[in-house]
């Protein structure tokens, strides 16, 4: 996953595209510091909704 995202930041020449995908990598970064479940759980909500926004923001540069 590190690699894809890596190759589609330095492909995309959309800055809204880069930032998704670096909240996208941030947050999927960050789910081992999880300290309890609760917190997985949490961290594991954030990163699908940064992954739902990278297709969103794709999808409108795609289709515009």
């Amino acid at each position: 996953m590190i690699a894809a995202l890596a190759e589609v930041q330095l492909l995309a020449d959309d800055d809204e595209i880069r930032r998704s995908l670096a909240e996208l990598a941030d947050a999927t970064f960050t789910l081992h510091q999880a300290t309890d479940q609760e917190d997985l759980a949490t961290r594991s909500i954030r990163t699908r909704a940064a992954a739902d926004e990278v297709v969103n923001v794709v999808g409108r540069v795609v289709r515009s």
